[in-house]
């Protein structure tokens, strides 16, 4: 819906700049709309990640080395 809404309004936005003869204002906005063009493309393009499920086991000491923030001793 936002994309719909940002595409519609850059659109609008590119026309009255064309219309008035600001060609930098123009360009901008055929950016700004080409991009969200191509986002809503890929979205629409792309497949959800499925998420696995979790399976019930001890952690070893290597599975918390990955999953634990460890901090470092700057000095």
């Amino acid at each position: 819906m936002a994309l719909a809404i940002g595409s519609l309004i850059s659109f609008a936005s590119m026309v009255m700049a064309s219309q008035v003869g600001e060609t930098q204002a123009l360009r901008l906005h055929a950016t700004e709309l080409l991009l969200l063009l191509g986002t809503a493309i890929v979205l629409l393009v792309e497949r959800p990640v499925q998420v696995l499920p979790q399976i019930d086991r001890e952690m070893t000491s290597g599975d918390l080395a990955l999953e634990q923030t460890q901090l470092l001793n700057n000095r």
